[in-house]
């Protein structure tokens, strides 16, 4: 690869990285509520998401900022402790549960801060028409 386009991949992964770190709490939330869904349903994958889950936090705590140092870490500490490197589907799957966690914690976020812009324009909006205010974002 280009140097520069290293450099823009290294930015992207920074920013994703603080993005993941600014929803750590939302994050950590639904994947506690994952990991006891597959504890209680008994599924084979608890194991393995709880292990996957545990090094995503200790990443979290960290302050590590290189996601490829949390992915060599997740394969030592995973065939130190399941004595075995970790089969492509169960990472993917496991993975995949991850991301589903990040996105839903990150889009519940969003759609409340955006909800209550909402709600704030709407209210701003009424205002402007009771009071016969002019308004630049609407046509009254």
């Amino acid at each position: 690869m280009s140097l520069s386009l290293n450099a823009h991949m290294d930015m992207v992964m920074k920013h994703g990285v603080d993005l993941l770190r600014s929803h750590q709490q939302q994050i950590i939330a639904e994947c506690t509520g994952i990991l006891q869904y597959l504890r209680e349903t008994h599924k084979g994958s608890a194991d393995a998401f709880e292990f996957a889950f545990n090094c995503f936090v200790a990443f979290f705590r960290s302050g590590q900022q290189s996601v490829e140092t949390l992915i060599d870490d997740i394969r030592s500490q995973w065939v130190k402790e399941f004595h075995r490197p970790p089969e492509p589907h169960v990472l993917i799957f496991i993975l995949t549960l991850i991301e589903n966690s990040v996105h839903k914690a990150i889009k519940e976020v969003c759609v409340k801060f955006f909800s209550t812009r909402f709600k704030y324009r709407v209210f701003q909006d009424t205002l402007f028409v009771h009071f016969r205010l002019p308004c630049f974002t609407c046509s009254v």
